[in-house]
């Protein structure tokens, strides 16, 4: 099952999905609509997100918004919910700042040029979660 909203929230094989896809959406008003979906899916008890912010008008972000951004969805998913993030290949950084400073903050998440890539790595580690929950394994 598949369903879109534009810039809110929707739902693609049991994940939650938030699809920006405002050209006219500023990058301080695409954070503060993620962070609300994020504390909203939160408080659900819900463990994942996949946004896609490829249908985005605004430049890739700076470094400083990058980190702001990061801390904004860290204290919202308060180590609750893993993101899976699809960009446009210009928002791509090589070094994974991003990536890196939303672990340390304690919001797992991985970036992706396709939601395929995206969904995958939600499946896997939702999986992963069930592995570990299952621990010690029966007899």
């Amino acid at each position: 099952m598949h369903s879109s909203v534009e810039n809110g929230l929707s739902e693609q094989d049991g994940v939650p999905v938030v699809r920006l896809a405002d050209k006219d959406l500023s990058f301080e008003a695409a954070v503060d609509l993620v962070t609300s979906c994020i504390a909203q899916l939160v408080a659900r008890g819900q463990p994942h997100l996949l946004l896609d912010v490829r249908g985005v008008g605004f430049l890739s972000p700076t470094l400083g918004e990058r980190l702001d951004m990061v801390r904004r969805w860290a204290k919202a998913a308060d180590g609750r919910l893993r993101v899976a993030l699809v960009m446009p290949v210009h928002f791509f950084d090589a070094e994974n700042i991003g990536v890196i400073s939303a672990g340390n903050l304690g919001l797992a998440g991985q970036v992706f040029l396709d939601e395929v890539g995206a969904m995958r790595w939600l499946q896997d580690e939702r999986a992963a979660d069930l592995r570990r929950a299952e621990w010690p394994p029966e007899p």
